[in-house]
């Protein structure tokens, strides 16, 4: 019977911890692993107002082992090598030993983490952290200890061509020092002239044990089809908006291609998937949803809205009447506008072929009069003066409607609606995430 539990925080709006590993509950994970220690684990979602119930001061790590708990991601790594791993992960046996362990913990949370994650990592370039939260002088400090201390350390430790920092063997001290160093590679400062660090950390990066607990928490999946020609107009199927949405959070998902010209919609690997042998669907553990709106709206509801950076966004507003009016907005999309830019006008131009389908021009022109009559009016009295469709904040509204919109320019219909032209620039174009849905952009 499990009688361990491991108590960790890794909300959804986080990256995931093969790229920012984040969570220094990792630590005693990845010693679980090493050990092959049976576990349970408990997440706390901080976002939620939870605290964890096994530390007083209910912030995490925490492990509890039948009765006894600790904390402290090093001391917690530290009792799991000792008690489950004498013969793998704690080999040591004399005072001696012990005080070095002692001593690279300590190294680990005090110089190397203040260095690298509070310093560099938390101010440099690539920080999830605004620029107005972020200290030059603290970045170049930590940059000046890592290159003037920590990299000489490393090179000491790892001299004669030493695999480990304690020698032959991978021990605990391994594991203390390699979380930091997992953002250290993610800064871009282990640099290709640092061989003896870098080749250690592919070392590192390289075991079984820390790819499982990489892998621990399984991304969602978005299940969806790139068409010939990219995602670049006049090409966009609807997971478009979902990848929009999940860069516009942070939250990476996984993708896989579902060839339609391929007919694998209709394979019975994706209609276990969905039924209705349709994309996008995203997956979520045993969750399937599918319908792209559902899906946004799914995201920013599981993610609580937030970015790892800590910045609210607030792409679900919060008052009953805002609401009200994105479910509003949402159904004239889905109904009325995608009805007439897409399937009637769209479908129906020189930008779309698809085998043993000819064009419809009284659809294409039931579409347009649609456009203009309906559509055109509809959109221009809900943004009025406003940046975005619900006032100063960017949503999902601007997010559905953007969508559209995209095909709108693809046919030309924005060239006589100008404050709908600046609008679509202003929500597509001017948006890192829309961007990188695109592949425009990293």
């Amino acid at each position: 019977m499990t009688t361990i539990t491991l108590y960790g925080a890794y909300p959804a709006f986080l990256t995931d911890l093969s790229k920012y590993p984040r969570a220094r509950h990792f630590r005693p994970l990845w010693a679980l692993y090493e050990t092959g220690t049976d576990f349970e684990y408990k997440n706390v979602d901080f976002t939620a107002g939870e605290r964890n119930p096994s530390n007083v001061l209910g912030e995490i790590p925490s492990l509890t082992d039948g009765d006894f708990t600790i904390t402290e991601s090093c001391a917690i790594t530290n009792y799991l090598a000792r008690q489950y791993g004498a013969s793998s992960l704690y080999p040591f046996t004399t005072p001696q030993e012990d005080a070095k362990v002692e001593q690279f913990a300590l190294f680990a949370q005090s110089t190397l983490e203040t260095s690298v994650i509070a310093g560099i990592f938390a101010n440099g370039p690539c920080s999830p952290f605004p620029a107005e939260r972020r200290s030059s002088n603290v970045y170049e400090n930590g940059l000046k200890s890592w290159n003037t201390k920590i990299v000489p350390a490393f090179n000491k430790w790892l001299e004669n061509n030493k695999t480990w920092i304690m020698g032959d063997k991978f021990t605990v001290v391994d594991i203390f020092v390699a979380f930091p160093l997992l953002f250290a590679h993610e800064a871009g400062i282990i640099t290709e002239e640092m061989k003896i660090i870098r080749s250690y950390f592919q070392r590192i990066v390289s075991r079984p044990s820390f790819q499982k607990a990489q892998q621990f928490f399984p991304r969602m999946k978005l299940y969806g089809f790139v068409p010939p020609g990219g995602l670049d107009k006049p090409h966009r199927p609807r997971q478009l908006r979902v990848q929009w949405t999940a860069n516009e959070l942070q939250v990476p998902l996984d993708y896989e291609e579902v060839d339609l010209v391929k007919g694998q919609q209709n394979e019975e690997w994706f209609k276990k998937i969905n039924p209705a042998s349709q994309i996008p669907v995203l997956v979520d553990g045993s969750f399937v949803l599918s319908e792209s709106c559902a899906m946004c709206e799914y995201l920013v509801e599981k993610c609580s809205s937030w970015r790892n950076s800590g910045e609210k966004v607030k792409l679900i507003p919060s008052s009953k009447a805002d609401k009200a009016q994105l479910q509003r907005i949402t159904y004239f999309v889905t109904a009325d506008f995608e009805q007439a830019v897409i399937m009637n006008m769209y479908r129906n131009s020189e930008f779309f072929s698809r085998p043993g389908e000819g064009k419809d021009e009284a659809l294409y022109e039931e579409g347009k009069k649609t456009w203009l009559e309906k559509v055109v009016p509809t959109l221009q009295s809900w943004l009025g003066d406003k940046p975005y469709l619900l006032g100063t904040d960017f949503t999902l509204a601007d997010i559905h409607v953007g969508y559209v919109l995209a095909f709108a320019e693809t046919l030309g219909l924005l060239k006589e609606q100008p404050a709908l032209a600046e609008y679509y620039k202003r929500i597509t174009q001017n948006r890192p995430a829309w961007r990188k849905a695109m592949g425009r952009d990293c």
